[in-house]
């Protein structure tokens, strides 16, 4: 879905993220939805990105992640 309508509540749904999961995101941007999931996939879990372009990269690592670890 694209922005503005892919929001946390209809990712969510479509996701459902749980805790040891394993997820990769394909063109995160900067990474909004990024650090939305992250946190609900525990410290067993991860979240993989991937993108062409080293600055959109860069720009996800960069933001917090409100719970959780970063990889």
């Amino acid at each position: 879905m694209p922005l503005p309508f892919l929001t946390a509540d209809p990712m969510d749904a479509v996701l459902q993220p749980r805790p040891g999961e394993r997820i990769l995101e394909v063109g995160p941007g900067t990474g909004l939805q990024s650090l939305h999931v992250a946190p609900q996939l525990g410290p067993a879990g991860r979240l993989d990105v991937l993108d062409i372009q080293q600055e959109m990269l860069d720009q996800v690592m960069r933001r917090p992640i409100r719970s959780g670890r970063s990889r």
